[in-house]
């Protein structure tokens, strides 16, 4: 009886790292991923610290630009550790198209960012800025499932 519980658990955890995500990737892979994984975290955070600044009732458009210049730089070096991902997990198909998006929507908010005045547009970019932190936790998440 005891042999067989032995070859059943060895049987199950084998079938179980086999099917682990992350047990396929091979170095060339992981680093990057966790490199995505570290921007992705960095850029999280300038956005939500954008977010607050424009909560302000008088905004520091200096530390606001200062930080946007930050969250773009995050994001574009999560951009080049995305492109040297090196999997066929349609996962990583979705985190790249994601850092994609990001990219392209962090270059066009960026420079507009140092044109903000106390009338609507700090709640338009506060809401991007939001965005930008959900867009950040999802690629985050999904590079940390990848394996990274």
């Amino acid at each position: 009886m005891k042999l067989f519980t032995l070859l059943c658990t060895s049987a199950l955890l084998t079938a179980a790292f086999a099917a682990d995500p992350a047990a396929n990737n091979t170095s060339n892979t992981a680093a990057p991923l966790k490199q995505v994984s570290e921007k992705a975290m960095a850029a999280q955070k300038e956005a939500l610290a954008i977010e607050g600044l424009l909560k302000a009732r008088h905004v520091n458009l200096t530390e606001a630009t200062a930080r946007a210049e930050a969250l773009h730089q995050h994001v574009v070096d999560m951009h080049t550790a995305a492109q040297a991902v090196e999997s066929d997990l349609p996962e990583a198909e979705k985190m790249k198209a994601s850092v994609d998006v990001l990219k392209v929507l962090t270059e066009n908010k960026a420079k507009k960012i140092s044109g903000v005045s106390n009338g609507g547009d700090r709640e338009r970019f506060r809401a991007t800025a939001k965005n930008i932190a959900m867009r950040a936790e999802q690629i985050l998440k999904t590079s940390r499932k990848i394996g990274g």
